[in-house]
């Protein structure tokens, strides 16, 4: 059985859902206005259009061809040359920098851990294949 509160509270929730909807339907209305002017305005101004469509195109272009270029150039045998005589040179000024820091707390658990799974593996392989007669076939 319904009660008028349970009406009222009905109503006020779909007088919500309506002015959430009112809302949504007048922003797309505004952002569907907003492309028709786009849309005219890019038509009312074609070589406009086009220039900008071509200095994208050259923008995108110009950016892919200078990656390539940059990617080959690093692939090139004379710049790692020169990049690792860099990287000596930086070695022989700075020895300290060379050698790695101590592992985090993290690392030495996570290697403690994984040394004592592999040491355990081990020994029960070992023990099980130790156990098990081999059997050799002996030709008659």
């Amino acid at each position: 059985m319904t009660t008028s509160s349970d009406v009222d509270n009905l109503g006020e929730r779909a007088a919500d859902a309506r002015d959430r909807l009112d809302t949504l339907v007048s922003e797309l209305d505004r952002r569907r206005h907003l492309v028709a002017r786009a849309r005219q305005t890019l038509t009312a101004r074609p070589a406009w259009t086009a220039g900008a469509v071509l200095a994208l195109g050259g923008v995108v272009t110009g950016a892919v061809l200078l990656i390539v270029r940059h990617r080959r150039n690093e692939r090139r045998f004379s710049t790692r040359a020169r990049r690792f005589g860099g990287a000596l040179g930086r070695m022989t000024s700075h020895p300290e920098r060379v050698a790695r820091s101590e592992p985090t707390m993290g690392k030495k658990i996570v290697t403690a851990l994984v040394t004592t799974v592999l040491t355990t593996v081990a020994r029960q392989a070992l023990s099980k294949a130790m156990a098990s007669p081999q059997r050799r076939s002996v030709p008659h």
